[in-house]
């Protein structure tokens, strides 16, 4: 005897499947796909696309002459931006110095696209969230939130890519904003033991003196920025977590940058 399928089972059956299909994707070894698979969005308000100019001056850079993808790239804002002597004391690691700014995270996690992502880096070394907090007056928590951003970006461009969060540190001219900054550096360095790509370095320790606080002899003269004496302590602690951090990773699979089609453009757009 044979089986015929009047029309309306046969339409329910078909829908049935389809349902079945769309629940149930096919995933190899079974597994659902991983959150976060499309990064978030970036917005930055007119008055923060005001670092254009330094965008567009790495990007001269790189077409003039090409660095060496697949090495170690520090980023963020000022205390990266003026470490002149950053490839002299991380020596002999493939140090790239892209820190701009003044600049908040979320202003890095916009232009990500245009001038860290190309570079392919295998470790991130990450000194931003001091403005974040001290431009807007925001929460503590905003640095947190807008660093779990930019490392969702990371992970969905480069997902073999290292992070080493350097904390937000004390100075004398923010020395009022020190209560927030350790509160959001907490936050921060507990999400960073979340993830074994990520690492958080505390900074700030080996900068307050006796007197708890902010050692005298490592500023220039507006009191916020590093002098040489400040950045050779940075080295001191930096230098051999990046080289620790630069051993283990090299060893792993170097990173296929997911390309965008056409001209590259900013997270937002």
């Amino acid at each position: 005897m044979q089986i015929q399928f009047r029309p309306f089972w046969a339409l329910i059956f078909g829908l049935a499947l389809v349902l079945t299909l769309l629940i149930f994707p096919a995933c190899k070894g079974g597994k659902a796909p991983l959150a976060g698979s499309v990064p978030p969005k970036i917005y930055i308000s007119a008055a923060e696309h005001n670092y254009e100019k330094a965008i567009i001056a790495f990007e001269k850079m790189e077409q003039d002459s090409p660095s060496t993808k697949g090495g170690i790239v520090f980023t963020g804002s000022s205390s990266i931006r003026k470490w002149e002597t950053l490839v002299e004391d991380m020596a002999p690691l493939p140090v790239i110095n892209r820190g701009f700014g003044g600049s908040i995270i979320r202003q890095v996690s916009f232009y990500a696209n245009r001038f860290l992502i190309p570079l392919a880096p295998q470790l991130i070394v990450f000194y931003c969230g001091e403005n974040d907090i001290c431009n807007d007056l925001s929460s503590h928590t905003d640095p947190l939130r807008n660093f779990k951003d930019f490392t969702a970006i990371i992970r969905y461009y480069l997902p073999q890519t290292h992070i080493l969060y350097l904390s937000m540190k004390p100075s004398p001219l923010r020395w009022q904003y020190w209560e927030k900054f350790s509160k959001g550096n907490e936050l921060i360095r507990a999400y960073t033991e979340t993830d074994e790509k990520l690492r958080y370095l505390d900074v700030g320790e080996i900068m307050i003196g006796e007197d708890g606080r902010p050692k005298t002899h490592i500023w220039v003269s507006d009191s916020l920025h590093m002098n040489e004496a400040g950045y050779a302590d940075w080295t001191n602690i930096v230098r051999p977590v990046v080289r620790s951090m630069w051993e283990n990773v090299r060893q792993q699979p170097v990173n296929k940058e997911k390309r965008m089609q056409g001209k590259r453009r900013n997270i937002a757009e």
